[in-house]
């Protein structure tokens, strides 16, 4: 089961603390304070987040501008060590 683990027998998934949409994403790239302030928890560990399959779909057609789009590639998931 990927992502989830068992508790008394039922299959538990964990949520994230947060929902990030596209314009999260915007609001990083122009250095939002709130959103740097977010992303910055989010790389600490202090909090969890996800984005849908809409958000990657909206970035990925083009409602960025291209530096934006270049911007998102280098923020993108990091390897675990």
């Amino acid at each position: 089961m990927s992502g989830g683990f068992e508790e008394s027998g039922k299959v538990c998934f964990r949520l994230s603390d947060a929902l990030l949409d596209t314009t999260f994403f915007i609001d990083l790239h122009r250095r939002d304070f709130g959103a740097t302030q977010i992303w910055e928890s989010i790389f600490s560990g202090e909090m969890t987040a996800s984005y849908s399959a809409v958000t990657a779909f909206e970035l990925w057609i083009g409602q960025l501008s291209s530096d934006e789009a270049a911007y998102m590639q280098t923020i993108g998931p990091r390897e675990e060590a």
